[in-house]
């Protein structure tokens, strides 16, 4: 079984001249083939893994990124992590698929830090397209990463847990 269900995720980065964004996708192979075959192979970059220092630095200047979770079963309850790493970053994240993404990028606390759609390729490119034609400022992107430090740091999701045992604690009169 493969960690992280979903393709790798693909991001809009800065637009080269000429006005097309250039895409930025992990995979290879086939779909390097699609896209040449499009006409687009020319503003795709395929890499293998990234590390996560270089991650950010690329989410950071990317205009949007796309995580998804196939809407299967096994899929549900999971949480397509790479949503953090955009968030944390101050990338706004098309969102496809089931489970509790959808109201993970709800919850944010920012109208701007994506959008959750179904998992249909045209779908996602709709929403794709509607960012590239509308870039955050650098300010919005600032307070998505602010709000996205402040509400998924390590100190703050600790502190949560333990406010959530003493409550179920108190509550059994433990």
């Amino acid at each position: 079984m493969r960690r992280g269900a979903g393709p790798p995720a693909p991001s809009l980065g800065p637009s080269p001249p000429g006005g097309c964004p250039r895409l930025s996708r992990g995979a290879r192979g086939p779909l390097r083939a699609r896209a040449d075959a499009a006409g687009v192979g020319s503003h795709v970059a395929f890499h293998g893994p990234i590390p996560p220092a270089r991650l950010s630095t690329i989410l950071a200047g990317a205009t949007a990124s796309v995580a998804s979770l196939a809407p299967v079963p096994a899929n549900e309850y999971a949480v397509a992590t790479k949503v953090y790493s955009s968030l944390a970053a101050g990338c706004p994240v098309v969102y496809a698929g089931i489970g509790p993404t959808i109201d993970l990028l709800q919850e944010v606390g920012h109208p701007e830090a994506g959008v959750a759609v179904e998992y249909d390729a045209d779908a996602v490119a709709r929403a794709m397209i509607a960012l590239a034609d509308k870039p955050l400022p650098p300010a919005q992107r600032a307070a998505i990463a602010q709000e996205s430090a402040t509400r998924y740091s390590l100190t703050n999701i600790a502190a949560r847990v333990v406010d959530e045992c003493l409550r179920i604690a108190t509550r059994r009169g433990a």
